[in-house]
C-alpha cells in the first residue's frame, strides 16, 4: 500500500495563509492540498507529499515556517473533525492563491 505523507501547517492570520498558498503556487506545487479555520480562528493547511514533523529541511519548502508552524497532522485532524470548519475540501493552493 502507497501511503503519501501530509504535512499540516497551522497560521495565525488568513493573509499568512494566502501568501504560502501564492508562494507554493508560484513553484509549482502540485500536490494535493486543503484548508481549515478552527473556533479560535486559527487556520491550517495541509499538504500531500510533505512531512512537516517538527523539521523541514532548508529547500523549497522552508519559507512556510516563516508564517506558521507546522504541527501534528493526527491531533490537527481530530481537532478540526471537532472544531474546524472546512475553507477548501480539495486544491487549497490553488484556489487561494488567486485570492
Amino acid at each position: 500500500k502507497q501511503y503519501t505523507k501530509k504535512g499540516v501547517f497551522r497560521f495565525d492570520r488568513l493573509e499568512w495563509l494566502i501568501t504560502v498558498c501564492r508562494r507554493l503556487f508560484d513553484i509549482g506545487y502540485s500536490g494535493e492540498s486543503s484548508a481549515y479555520i478552527d473556533d479560535e480562528r486559527s487556520f491550517y493547511l495541509f499538504l500531500d507529499g510533505l512531512d512537516a514533523t517538527g523539521y523541514l529541511p532548508i529547500d523549497e519548502y522552508s519559507f512556510i515556517s516563516e508564517y506558521g508552524s507546522a504541527v501534528n497532522t493526527e491531533a490537527t485532524a481530530e481537532l478540526l473533525c471537532e472544531r474546524g470548519k472546512q475553507i477548501c475540501s480539495e486544491q487549497a493552493v490553488q484556489i487561494l492563491a488567486k485570492l
